[in-house]
């Protein structure tokens, strides 16, 4: 049964807005962890929580620009995921130091800021780890001649 292009385009529409669950879900995942108390690290800049900052953020910035609409030029994409990123990883210390047991840590933010913008540029430039993150695990079936 064929659809109109009308239908389709809005299938389309819909199936673009369900991807938002991906950086939804982080963002809440975010939000959570830093409503509680922390585990006790060691200081340091370079500390295990820098890097799981990068990592993060950097995987949350790309989610967004993998998400985000296919129309805007790519430079567009990546700055709004940039953007965004870099604006929640601010929102997110500021509600740290709202945390009883937490305070706001510009060493954090730049770290979201830096995982952000070097995830996006990877991605962007690196079909390697572009491969990685699109990597399917159930592949749609093709239909041979006869079905």
């Amino acid at each position: 049964m064929k659809t109109s292009p009308a239908s389709q385009r809005l299938r389309a529409l819909w199936l673009q807005r369900l991807c938002w669950w991906q950086p939804l879900a982080l963002v809440a995942a975010i939000s959570i962890a830093s409503g509680g108390n922390p585990a006790p690290l060691p200081f340091s800049f370079f500390s295990l929580d820098k890097v799981i900052h990068l990592l993060v953020y950097g995987l949350l910035a790309t989610s967004i620009y993998r998400v985000s609409s296919p129309t805007w030029p790519d430079g567009l994409r990546a700055v709004f995921a940039i953007t965004l990123t870099v604006v929640f990883g601010l929102v997110d210390e500021l509600h740290q130091s709202q945390t009883p047991g937490r305070m706001m840590d510009f060493a954090d933010w730049l770290a979201d800021s830096f995982g952000a913008i070097t995830a996006v540029y990877v991605y962007r430039g690196w079909a390697g780890y572009r491969g990685v993150l699109e990597w399917a695990v159930i592949r749609p079936r093709k239909k041979n001649a006869h079905e």
